[in-house]
């Protein structure tokens, strides 16, 4: 990506849009880099001439709309982020554009709110300096899920008496699944004044229906049979189900519940997300999956930065990412309190029955005491203990 000058490609088939959208940002060239395509073709001409770090299109255009738009951008130049903007969407064509998109903005879009947007886009590619990794994400535009979830969110969502908190509960084993949940729900679609960080919330905004089909296009847009994913996802989503639990059990001191459970349900996305978009890396450097100093010795960087990268183009709440982003290093975020009850809640998922936290597990030992929260862990180690004995019951 240019150090000088992030270069952005606006697209669209009204002209007088186009001139807007460039007396608005005028205030922004000495930052970008910033063109102007009248219509898909132009853009087209455009991206085979040039590299773009980011793409922000139009949805409704004649010939080829946005999404497709940003299917060729996807196939191309899949570093790039993509936005698009839309003044009429309805659901299905937000669910399609859902796995094209990494946001959306409604028209008319203001410029401050658009220029936030982009900013953060290229904040989250400088936190991943190797395009070449990148790429490798900008081509996952959804996360492989748990095929028995999937199955049992339709069979469930079809059932006329099924509550949203049964439906919640079914989203919330995959978090792929439940990051395709909260980006919908947090699109400009919706217009909501405020971001939704729950799962439960989420789902019982969008409806029975809506998650149907965001499952069957999920189905649809799924890798070809064949391919296959480098790590185990059904085991993946077993720890991190795991992991939320314990993230709204153990009451961290000024972390709201839900929103810990939910970034802890999503806290390895950055593993499932590469292994997804590159199994032969993930299969060739099976040793460092996991392991944060290993995967930032083979990628320069690690499932952590992965994973907020990804969910940060999605536009998931900045506590989510940020919590995501520092789960193995608490003491960097600006979140404490979140970042802290995911980081204790995924050691503690990994705590084998009967050992000590402190001397088994990779606990940020100085962080938890600058929160003065050392003393809690034998507490947070018996909910744990108490949690797991629970979920045994009920499977039982």
């Amino acid at each position: 990506m240019n150090a000088e000058k992030t270069k952005i490609l606006f697209v669209d088939d009204e002209k007088e849009i186009l001139d807007g959208l460039r007396n608005l940002l005028r205030k922004r060239r000495r930052v970008w880099d910033m063109h102007f395509a009248h219509g898909p073709e132009a853009a087209l001409e455009r991206l085979a001439e040039a590299r773009f770090d980011v793409v922000v299109s139009d949805v409704r255009m004649p010939g080829m709309d946005g999404v497709t738009l940003l299917e060729h951008v996807r196939s191309q130049q899949p570093e790039a982020a993509r936005l698009l903007l839309s003044g009429h969407c309805d659901a299905q064509a937000s669910l399609r554009a859902a796995t094209v998109a990494h946001r959306f903005l409604a028209k008319p879009c203001d410029p401050q709110v658009l220029a936030e947007a982009v900013e953060a886009a290229c904040s989250l590619q400088r936190s991943v300096h190797d395009p070449a990794v990148r790429a490798m994400l900008g081509r996952v535009d959804r996360l492989p899920a748990a095929p028995s979830v999937y199955m049992e969110l339709c069979r469930r969502a079809a059932d006329d008496d099924v509550s949203a908190n049964e439906l919640a509960a079914i989203v919330e084993r995959d978090p792929g699944l439940a990051a395709k949940v909260l980006q919908l729900v947090n699109s400009s679609y919706f217009g909501l004044a405020r971001p939704v960080a729950s799962v439960g919330a989420a789902v019982r905004f969008l409806g029975a229906d809506t998650l149907r089909d965001l499952a069957i296009v999920a189905q649809v847009f799924a890798p070809p049979k064949g391919t296959r994913c480098a790590v185990d996802v059904e085991e993946l989503a077993a720890h991190a189900l795991t992991a939320s639990n314990i993230a709204r059990t153990i009451d961290v001191p000024g972390a709201d519940a839900d929103e810990a459970a939910t970034a802890a349900l999503m806290h390895d996305v950055g593993l499932v997300a590469l292994a997804h978009a590159n199994p032969e890396a993930v299969a060739d450097a099976a040793g460092a999956s996991g392991h944060p100093e290993a995967e930032r010795a083979r990628w320069g960087t690690d499932h952590a930065a992965l994973g907020a990268y990804v969910l940060g183009l999605w536009g998931l709440p900045t506590r989510i990412v940020e919590a995501v982003a520092y789960h193995h290093t608490p003491g960097r975020s600006h979140t404490m309190p979140t970042t802290l009850a995911v980081h204790v809640a995924d050691q503690l998922a990994h705590l084998p029955p009967g050992e000590d936290p402190l001397s088994t597990l990779d606990l940020d030992v100085e962080a938890l005491a600058d929160a003065g929260l050392v003393g809690r862990l034998a507490e947070w180690e018996a909910r744990t203990r108490d949690l797991r004995e629970h979920l045994r019951a009920k499977a039982a």
